[in-house]
């Protein structure tokens, strides 16, 4: 799995990075960063709110706008009012700092695994569940998300 840390925190950063060891780890430490590395082949964001060119709720919903990569939120905001903005913004989870590695593991785990993979394939179609786009024959198409939910069941089949 490929996962985009969010982190402005560079030593928290790092840590994270090092206990996802075995997936693909992309870093960035502020919001232009990100914006430069987030594509298609990201399975997972890890976002954190407090960043020091912008908000991290922006953000989640700049990428929900055009994506439905899994995004945790991973912050310091623990007011209630801060967890129901950010799961409204579009966010899976919503982690509070600090937190325990192991918890933050295995909802990593429970995302990524009740997201599946990010590409379906049947006979000549390719349907990108995080782009939200089908393709056949080298050519793309965007989707609506209940179109992509609908071609998805009906490729699972």
């Amino acid at each position: 799995m490929k996962i985009l840390i969010v982190e402005d925190d560079r030593a928290l950063n790092n840590g994270i990075a090092l206990s996802l060891k075995g997936e693909e780890i992309l870093q960035a430490f502020s919001l232009a960063q990100a914006r430069s590395l987030l594509d298609g082949s990201i399975d997972l964001v890890i976002l954190d709110i407090n960043l020091p060119d912008g908000s991290g709720l922006d953000y989640c919903r700049e990428i929900r706008e055009k994506s439905g990569v899994a995004i945790i939120f991973l912050t310091a905001n623990d007011m209630e009012i801060d967890i129901v903005t950010g799961l409204e913004m579009g966010a899976d989870d919503y982690i509070r700092k600090p937190y325990h590695s192991s918890v933050l593991l295995a909802r990593i785990a429970r995302l990524l695994k009740r997201k599946g993979s990010p590409v379906m394939t049947a006979r000549d179609l390719t349907l990108n569940l995080t782009e939200m786009t089908v393709s056949r024959d080298g050519k793309s198409q965007e989707l609506t998300k209940n179109e992509t939910r609908i071609l998805a069941c009906l490729m699972k089949r």
